[in-house]
Order: C-alpha cells, then structure tokens, then sequence
C-alpha cells in the first residue's frame, strides 16, 4: 500500500508553469496551421491540437483551484 504525499508548493508552481508552457507551444503550432483545412492529415491534426490544448487547460485548471493535491502510487 502507497502513502499519498502532498505535492509541495515550489513543485506545484513549477509545474503549472510547465504546464502552461506546453499549452503556449501548442497554441502557437496552433496558430499557425492553415485557415483552409481542405484535407483530412490537416483536419486530424487540427483536431489532435485542439484535444492537447483542451487536456492542458484541465490540468492548469485542476492546479490553479487546488493548492494542496495529494499524490497516491
């Protein structure tokens, strides 16, 4: 049986900045794709950056309310 341990403040922080961070890189690859999607590999990609932002906003989300997160193995 694991103990859960509490993720201390200093990672937390870093953390969350490399959450965010993340988020930035693909939200510029993002940013940069082109207005017409005329083909599925693009229209797939496009979709597969939407979905990783998505993914990163819940995390940064779940870190900004919760400043005390328990971690159980």
């Amino acid at each position: 049986m694991s103990i859960p341990f509490q993720f201390k403040y200093y990672k937390h922080s870093e953390t969350n900045r490399g959450l965010k961070k993340q988020w930035e890189d693909v939200h510029h690859e993002f940013q940069t794709l082109s207005v017409i999607i005329d083909t599925i590999p693009k229209r797939l990609h496009k979709e597969r950056l939407e979905h990783e932002m998505k993914l990163l906003e819940k995390d940064i989300d779940l870190l900004e309310k919760h400043q005390v997160i328990y971690i159980a193995d």
